[in-house]
């Protein structure tokens, strides 16, 4: 998701009248072309939509909450553009993206997951307030602020964990050792890094190396955030001070985020005047992003991993990358989310709209935005770069990444290891991907060529990723039928003899008030 954030600031007025202007807003920036097709004006959608509502707001026999009405009106326009990429966020819903983007929240500072239908601690975050209180990799928590977590869904009990800088949250945790403690945490703000290595020491420091020995580094970016350009330079900065041969850029499972983020990492490894990436709206108009002279690493070997969920910002980042000859794709096409948005925020209301203004194009003038029915999208690898991972291979990888942490509390490890050879990567951590960038990185580090290290071209890999797409879709159906099934069976059985009897008991009681 690419977003450039804009604020539309919406003087002080009565409540009733605030709303009629977000609405009006809302109709200004989307229905404009609608009613310009049928030959009618803005002033006569806007007269209609505030005749509508008054209506309703008087005289539905049910009494209407304004509020909730405004944002359904709002909802059903973004509803009719049929684009996904366009939404309206609700105070509440705007804070949590906000915290998406900015990287941000206020809480205690940990990865968390659910395990056995209770809360796992992964890691606390280095620095973090439950870093500081002894929260431990492996803590399972019992209790938040003295009720269960057992049974509580993940979203739930983050919610819970999350709250305002400087407030309390206790915790009853089960350590890796058999005891149970009660920890009181002190909410604080915590910053989200979006920059992680292949492995973590004792103190929780990232390690970008994946072999160290010849020089092959390894980076993964979760997201482009605010922060991610900051992170993403000392990172760079750290391995170039250490003597980097090579790169690994991780791409896989990220979504996208900032545009600003992705051109400035981009440009680092483009000589000036390179073309990262275009963007064209209704109107024809394009502008040209290119790179700079602050480039860190014009010459560094980079091969890039990418998967089907790398969506915008990665895209743009390896899509430069490819077409500008300056790195080796491997994995399979990404996403094919290539739009851009507008993020419109409506002071009074505590709103915002999140709008797709145009569409990016990559070096090669392609447009990569995934539309029905197209035959190409997104970003492919390089030729002999195609290597695919089923979904349980995936499942595994990312449950050796996920468990790694609390492995290490387990057995106390205090050396991180910066080594691995292409064969432990592919046995022990699960990630065939990974395995073959490293075998790509140390073979052009010793001849000077990008060796094949998969499959030619996508056809059949991108067969066998619908295929098990849709055998996983219907694999749910299926299991979706058997329920509706289990419960219509339930309906079907004969009654119980406690039924029995109760009904009994009812036919008792009538007689007796009948009387004789």
């Amino acid at each position: 998701m690419n977003v450039i954030k804009s604020v539309e600031v919406v003087s002080p007025r009565r409540r009733l009248v605030g709303n009629v202007a977000l609405v009006a807003v809302f109709v200004a920036l989307i229905l404009f072309a609608l009613s310009s097709a049928l030959g009618r004006s803005v002033g006569d959608d806007l007269a209609l939509i505030v005749d509508v509502r008054h209506f309703i707001l008087n005289q539905h026999i049910e009494e209407v909450d304004s509020e909730t009405l405004t944002e359904a009106a709002i909802n059903g326009m973004i509803g009719a553009l049929d684009d996904p990429y366009t939404d309206y966020f609700p105070p509440e819903a705007l804070k949590a993206f906000s915290e998406q983007i900015d990287g941000e929240f206020s809480g205690i500072g940990a990865e968390v997951d659910l395990k056995d239908e209770r809360l796992r601690i992964i890691s606390p975050l280095e620095g973090s307030p439950a870093w500081e209180s002894g929260v431990l990799a492996g803590d399972i928590v019992l209790e938040i602020d003295g009720e269960s977590t057992e049974g509580m869904p993940l979203r739930e009990c983050i919610k819970r964990l999350k709250g305002v800088r400087g407030t309390d949250v206790t915790i009853s945790v089960l350590h890796l050792s058999g005891e149970e403690q009660e920890i009181t945490i002190t909410r604080d703000t915590i910053q989200v890094t979006t920059v992680r290595g292949l492995t973590r020491d004792a103190e929780l420091h990232e390690s970008f190396w994946i072999d160290k020995e010849r020089g092959i580094a390894y980076v993964r970016l979760t997201q482009f955030g605010a922060k991610s350009i900051e992170e993403f330079t000392a990172a760079m900065n750290q391995l170039k001070a250490e003597d980097v041969k090579a790169l690994i850029l991780d791409l896989r499972f990220n979504l996208g985020g900032l545009l600003p983020a992705a051109q400035a990492i981009s440009d680092m490894f483009l000589t000036e005047g390179q073309t990262i990436v275009s963007v064209r709206a209704r109107t024809g108009e394009e502008q040209f992003s290119t790179s700079t002279a602050e480039t860190i690493f014009p010459d560094l070997p980079v091969a890039v991993l990418i998967n089907d969920v790398s969506a915008s910002a990665s895209e743009i980042v390896s899509g430069a990358l490819k077409d500008n000859g300056r790195a080796r794709l491997i994995g399979v096409r990404t996403f094919g989310k290539g739009s851009v948005q507008n993020v419109h925020e409506f002071a009074e209301a505590g709103s915002a709209l999140k709008l797709t203004t145009a569409y990016y194009y990559i070096p090669s003038g392609r447009k990569i935005h995934r539309v029905e029915g197209a035959e190409t999208w997104g970003i492919d690898p390089s030729d002999g770069g195609w290597v695919s991972m089923s979904f349980e291979e995936t499942k595994a990888m990312m449950e050796v990444r996920r468990d790694a942490a609390i492995r290490r509390a387990e057995s106390h490890e205090t050396v991180t290891r910066t080594t691995f050879t292409a064969d432990e990567v592919r046995e022990t951590l699960k990630d065939p991907q990974l395995a073959a960038a490293l075998e790509s990185a140390g073979t052009y580090l010793d001849s000077g060529a990008w060796p094949t290290v998969g499959a030619e071209s996508g056809d059949a890999i991108l067969k066998l990723v619908k295929r098990e797409r849709l055998e996983r879709s219907r694999d749910r159906l299926r299991e979706a039928l058997a329920a509706v099934e289990e419960e219509l069976v339930t309906l079907d059985e004969p009654e119980t003899e406690a039924a029995a009897a109760d009904e009994s008991a009812v036919e008792e009681d009538v007689i007796e008030s009948a009387g004789p």
